[in-house]
């Protein structure tokens, strides 16, 4: 945090040198001893490499974006956000199935599932929401909330029940 605070500083008083110098050269014809114009050349040099810089860790650090077809498929509870025997318990009890049509979350103590159409918007990612705003089940109470993240990216529902419900595709029966 410190190294970003200096290099922050760095180019800011480069970038106002530059910007400076650039003017008096300007306005006044001004005559450049050879020191300021390698400093001139150096604070542009370190501006552009900023920039690069910057470019190139946005591209490798930004988050992914999910296509449809990779939303749709088995989710499991994420034991890593909340880990624990509450979670394990949770974990081995339910599952989310979404599909090109609905949302399926299945109980395995009652194995009964509970299935609610869907529907499908891109803006600016493929995202979507329940059909209707009736009663579901307690674990898709309210959501989905999709977060994003640079190795992949999860669902978060709010459960009265449990609280935040995090789930993960399972990669094991991903194609």
């Amino acid at each position: 945090m410190i190294l970003l605070q200096l290099i922050g500083f760095l180019i800011f008083f480069s970038g106002l040198f530059l910007f400076v110098a650039l003017v008096l050269w300007i306005f006044t014809r001004w005559k450049m001893p050879k020191l300021l114009g390698a400093s001139l050349v150096g604070s542009a040099a370190i501006i552009l490499l900023f920039i690069v810089v910057s470019q190139i860790a946005f591209l490798i650090l930004r988050p992914v974006r999910p296509e449809r077809e990779e939303i749709i498929g088995q989710y499991e509870i994420d034991r890593s956000r909340y880990a624990g025997k509450q979670a394990d318990w949770q974990h081995a009890t339910y599952a989310l199935q979404i599909s090109q049509n609905s949302a399926v979350v299945r109980d395995a103590r009652t194995n009964t599932k509970w299935e609610y159409p869907i529907i499908w918007y891109h803006q600016p990612d493929y995202r979507w929401t329940f059909r209707d705003e009736g009663k579901r089940h307690h674990m898709l109470a309210e959501g989905p909330d999709l977060y994003r993240e640079r190795s992949g990216y999860h669902y978060v529902f709010k459960s009265p029940l449990y609280g935040d419900v995090f789930f993960r595709k399972n990669q094991t029966t991903a194609p």
